[in-house]
């Protein structure tokens, strides 16, 4: 199994304790499941972490550092466009694939 989450969950998972997003990324981490993610899904976590959460580029970088400790990063080389309601989603679908 391979996983990859979205923004909201990778957000959920970081940043509030106890949470069930918190609780399946230790279960993943624990069994090595590896978890994909790409730069275009870090950047969107990082500009909502400064946008929504008023978190500084040091607070940022920290956070960064240690989610880079678990995710494996890829670079998709299939572009989609099949996410109509919400089109900045198809980067996960892109990561996915």
């Amino acid at each position: 199994m391979t996983v990859t989450f979205d923004t909201n969950a990778l957000l959920s998972a970081t940043l509030w304790d106890g949470s069930v997003a918190q609780k399946l990324l230790h279960d993943l981490i624990k069994q090595n499941i590896k978890i994909y993610s790409s730069l275009e899904i870090l950047n969107e976590y990082q500009k909502i972490l400064k946008r929504d959460f008023d978190f500084s580029d040091k607070d940022v970088a920290e956070i960064m550092q240690k989610i880079l400790a678990f995710i494996t990063l890829v670079k998709p080389e299939i572009k989609v466009s099949v996410v109509k309601d919400d089109p900045d989603d198809n980067i996960i679908i892109e990561c996915a694939i």
